[in-house]
């Protein structure tokens, strides 16, 4: 509703950097609480934030034509919004399972979800495992493990906003081929990311946390520009059904990266 085809790259960005700085806040918090409190201090501290968020959410959030009429946007930005290829608060709600029937025959959908899994199970290792390794393999303990976790996040999202933010939208306002361009930003992130294999062949804390937070920045780029894409080929009234189709093959594949890496782990040390 709210962003033309111009300036999604860096809107998705913005709400995908979401899900990154929660690691860069969530590990040095979540361990914070639990040396402090114990184990229930990172579930009630997890807990209190989710309802705080709820309700500022609740609050303050609502779709353009209302923030129109609220005096709050003015015609000209809503006008702007609409002529960019945002699509309508108003458009005519389509049938649930034809969309549905129709986006799953779609081979684009199938390559897309396959692609978001594959960095759905890469982000979902990094998650499980990192804090573990630290701990195990580089003698941390939880609150520090914590604060380490965060660095390579943190990198990430500092390019995340250089390259598949402002770069990619720059690229496409000035005539750029917006699939090829997010092709390339797509592939060469998925490249980059084959680089946190570096980690299996040193034992310094400084080299593997470079090879980790280079993985984890490619793994990055990759993930926020295909989550970008299914506002771009979904029918109309469709997108969230065509997210919801690629969220469901990469939390499917994401689940079964620490099961996989812990049989990896047993047999090869």
């Amino acid at each position: 509703y709210w962003f033309p085809r111009t300036e999604r790259g860096m809107a998705t960005v913005i709400f995908d950097s979401g899900q990154r700085l929660s690691n860069v806040i969530g590990f040095p918090l979540v361990g914070a609480a639990v040396a402090v409190f114990g184990w229930r201090g990172a579930f009630i501290t997890i807990g209190v934030l989710s309802l705080v968020y709820f309700i500022v959410f609740f609050v303050f959030y609502r779709d353009p034509k209302e923030m129109n009429r609220k005096g709050r946007l003015s015609d000209a930005e809503l006008n702007h919004i609409l002529d960019g290829g945002a699509q309508h608060e108003d458009a005519p709600t389509p049938n649930p399972l034809a969309n549905l029937g129709y986006i799953l025959r779609q081979r684009k959908v199938w390559g897309m979800s396959l692609g978001l899994g594959c960095a759905g199970y890469v982000q979902w290792m990094l998650l499980t495992w990192l804090p573990g390794f630290l701990q195990s393999q580089m003698h941390m303990d939880v609150a520090k493990s914590g604060l380490v976790t965060a660095i390579p996040w943190l990198f990430a999202v500092i390019v995340q906003y250089l390259l598949p933010g402002f770069w990619l939208d720059r690229m496409i306002k000035n005539g750029r081929s917006s699939t090829a361009v997010r092709r390339v930003f797509i592939i060469g992130g998925m490249l980059l990311a084959t680089t946190i294999a570096g980690t299996a062949f040193t034992h310094d804390l400084f080299w593997s946390l470079v090879w980790i937070t280079l993985g984890t920045t490619g793994i990055t780029i990759a993930f926020s520009v295909t989550n970008s894409l299914p506002a771009l080929i979904a029918p109309e009234g469709a997108v969230g059904a065509t997210g919801a189709v690629m969220n469901t093959v990469h939390n499917i594949i994401g689940t079964t990266a620490p099961i996989v890496t812990g049989f990896i782990v047993q047999f090869t040390g």
